[in-house]
């Protein structure tokens, strides 16, 4: 089972340069500047059923007093450039599964 770990901007720069195909729309800088009262950014490292960082993923979840909460998933997740293998229905799969925990 897949999991996810909450990082910082600091830690999720760090990781950014390990991302194969990378996109602005999941970069910090993207979710930085769409925050605001009503979104909220959140940035995850993605893990796999070793323990090992397999790439990462942010989501901008928009709060409101009517809906509760929406989650966004722009054009993600990332995976890494020494990700095992390539990135496949199953591993975006589970990436989502561990998303739908984690909400």
């Amino acid at each position: 089972m897949w999991k996810l770990k909450k990082v910082n901007l600091d830690k999720w720069a760090t990781y950014w340069s390990m991302v194969n195909g990378a996109n602005m729309l999941q970069s910090s800088q993207y979710g930085i500047s769409k925050k605001n009262k009503y979104l909220k950014s959140y940035n995850y490292l993605i893990i796999d059923e070793l323990g090992k960082p397999q790439g990462l993923v942010q989501f901008l979840v928009s709060e409101g007093p009517l809906v509760g909460g929406v989650a966004r998933l722009n054009r993600g997740p990332l995976f890494f450039d020494n990700f095992m293998g390539e990135p496949n229905v199953e591993s975006v799969e589970k990436t989502l599964d561990a998303i739908k925990k984690q909400a």
